[in-house]
């Protein structure tokens, strides 16, 4: 108790103490007590609990630590003082606790109370004193984040799934936002940028520029395309991975057609939509609640990164993709080819068919679909048409010198702004949408 009362003491002194001297203050009491031995335990207590070190203390903090502290600090003392820490200010305690580990180098220590920011979910600025850091003053926040952007606290930020955090942190670094993005893209790559929460940070960046104009602004335009790029890859691989799902609910079943089972027939969507896969740039399923309720078990553990991207909906007939390739939108039932494909144009129709997916209102979505002339049936050689209808539009596939890959073991010739290579006299049917289209009764969105 006599410590605590101690301590009670110094706060009241200090609390007297007019603000211009409390800088004088502190610096006699902390010069005195480090020498006298039994005053050093009420200084370590009373400065680490102190709201005016960061202010006024100007120390090294680290090093003073080491030096003039550390080697006098016992086990049985530091616990001691710790405990005390622990009851009322247990963040202050963290922070002695790392700080007397005789263990740990400056830099370690260092990378540990980062951690521990992070593991907390405070900015570092709310809780660690910038002498701590080896920073003199708030100008040199930039300190902090080279430490941030090194693989050691990357990889705890992964670990803890703290993609928000690191959001927080490069927020806070405003006009250098950009300078940190490029350093943590150039950091997490290949299958390493699809885990969640990576993907968490992509998407929050990549709607910057609607959100917060401002600060994307900053941004270069490589970064912008590298986001953009990022982006694009991974609403692809949340689509490859939902059809995974759908794909195996519903193998084996031919609720359309007695000739092809509806798990085919949604790889075989998959494939045509592949071709295009770095175009991609938003992804939206919609299921029938028979469907949904198979797949939120998958959804749950993560197999897609955002559960937003996946909507239950009443009175839809089969699973629906909505996806956006470039400046157009797609609306394709998943499995029943008596329904058709649309292809929309209209900017302000596209932003009024995601908010009406959002409400959830199916009969307004289906009064723009039928306002579009670009809907087709997925029937004879549609992949052909389609792949014309994108040329038309300026959409060509992401590699044409490799040809249109139809499925593992088919791959169409293909010529840029005019789709796969196709000779009409070779088609028997005569009735389908691709020979309508050649013999210009269906017109193209650009025709």
């Amino acid at each position: 108790m006599l410590i605590i009362e101690t301590v009670n003491h110094f706060f009241k002194v200090l609390e007297k103490i007019e603000e211009k001297d409390k800088s004088l203050f502190l610096l006699n009491f902390w010069e005195r007590s480090k020498k006298d031995e039994s005053m050093l335990k009420l200084a370590i207590y009373a400065v680490f609990l102190s709201n005016y070190h960061s202010q006024y203390l100007q120390y090294d903090w680290i090093s003073s630590f080491d030096a003039h502290i550390h080697p006098k600090v016992n086990a049985l003392y530091k616990d001691e003082i710790h405990d005390l820490l622990k009851q009322k200010y247990p963040l202050q305690a963290k922070l002695f606790q790392i700080l007397t580990n005789h263990h740990l180098s400056k830099q370690q220590k260092q990378m540990e109370l980062i951690k521990h920011a992070i593991d907390e979910d405070l900015t570092i600025a709310k809780w660690l004193d910038y002498r701590i850091l080896e920073i003199r003053d708030k100008s040199q926040d930039d300190l902090i984040r080279e430490l941030i952007t090194t693989d050691e606290i990357i990889c705890h930020v992964e670990t803890k799934n703290k993609s928000k955090w690191m959001i927080n942190e490069f927020l806070e670094s405003k006009s250098k936002i950009g300078y940190y993005l490029g350093k943590f893209l150039s950091k997490v790559t290949g299958d390493r940028l699809f885990k969640p929460v990576w993907v968490t940070m992509i998407r929050f960046v990549n709607h910057m520029e609607e959100s917060l104009p401002d600060i994307y602004q900053l941004f270069n335009p490589k970064l912008k395309q590298d986001i953009n790029e990022i982006q694009k890859q991974i609403s692809f691989a949340d689509f490859r991975n939902f059809i995974d799902v759908l794909i195996e609910q519903y193998k084996n079943t031919k609720k359309s057609n007695k000739k092809i089972d509806d798990g085919d027939r949604i790889q075989r969507r998959v494939f045509f939509w592949e071709n295009y896969k770095d175009k991609f740039k938003n992804t939206i399923f919609l299921l029938p609640p028979e469907d949904y309720d198979v797949c939120e078990p998958y959804l749950k553990l993560g197999l897609i990164n955002e559960l937003n991207n996946v909507m239950k909906m009443d009175q839809i007939p089969c699973p629906i993709l909505y996806c956006e390739i470039e400046n157009l939108s797609i609306f394709a039932h998943l499995t029943m080819s008596s329904l058709k494909t649309y292809l929309i144009s209209n900017q302000r129709e596209q932003i009024e068919l995601r908010n009406l997916m959002i409400q959830q209102n199916i009969n307004a979505i289906l009064q723009i679909l039928d306002r579009q002339e670009m809907g087709f049936k997925l029937d004879y050689f549609w992949q052909v048409l389609f792949s014309m209808l994108l040329a038309k539009n300026n959409i060509d596939i992401d590699h044409p010198k490799n040809g249109f890959r139809l499925n593992t073991k088919h791959i169409e010739k293909y010529t840029m702004g005019k789709g796969i290579d196709f000779e009409p006299s070779k088609m028997k049917v005569k009735d389908c949408e691709l020979m309508r289209y050649l013999n210009g009764t269906i017109k193209s969105l650009k025709a």
